[in-house]
Parts: structure tokens; sequence; C-alpha cells
């Protein structure tokens, strides 16, 4: 989608430090950036947090964007890395506690209430 006149000014707007400016191009990309977020994420609340990580890390780093009519890109690839940076995060998270598969007692395996009952003898017995 190619950059209206209008937005180019804004982006120039909010690089000078207009915050008013920067709210317009919020309003108009935040649909956009939360539409690539949740299809990439797949998850409304990470999603709406990378859009909230996504135009600040915008504002704060505006001066870096050096072609304002490259805005949408700039914020699209923002957002994407956001995502990805999250998706890595969460991996490292499952793979620290790895889920282990309940596996289904055999007629060779111990049978828990037998061993509890012997404990407990063993408990009588001592007594």
């Amino acid at each position: 989608m190619a950059m209206t006149s209008w937005e180019v000014t804004l982006v120039s707007a909010a690089k000078a430090g207009d915050s008013m400016a920067f709210e317009e191009l919020y309003e108009r990309y935040h649909k956009k950036v939360f539409a690539l977020a949740r299809t990439t994420l797949r998850n409304d609340a990470d999603a709406e947090d990378i859009l909230q990580q996504a135009f600040i890390s915008a504002w704060r780093h505006l001066d870096r964007l050096s072609d304002p009519a490259a805005f949408n890109t700039w914020i699209q690839r923002i957002t994407l890395n956001l995502c990805y940076s999250l998706m890595r995060k969460k991996n490292r998270r499952n793979r620290r506690i790895p889920e282990v598969p309940l596996q289904p007692r055999t007629e060779a395996g111990p049978d828990p209430s037998r061993s509890m009952n012997s404990v407990t003898r063993t408990l009588q017995i001592s007594a």
C-alpha cells in the first residue's frame, strides 16, 4: 500500500516530535499491525501486547526511519520481529519443562495400591 502525501507528512511531523501526528499514524495503522500480530501469533492477548510494543518501539526509534514513505513496511517489520521474539521466548520456556507422557500401567509394573497397602502394614507392625 503506497502512502499518501498526508501520511508522509504525518511521519515527518512525528519524527520532529509531534505526538499528535504519531497518534494519527497509530489510528491509521493499528488495525493492520494487530491483524499481522494476531495472524502470526494466533492469540489475541499476545497480539495486543505486540501492538503496544510495536508502536512504543516505533515512537522511540522514529529517528532511525530514513524514508518516511517506508513507515508501513517499517512498522510491519518491527511487529514481525517482536512476534518472532515472543515465539522464541515461549519456545524456550516450553523446552525447560518437558512434558512427560503418562504411560499406562503394565501388568509387570508395580500396583500403587499394593505398595500403599504394604507401607500401611509396615507402619502397623512397627507401631
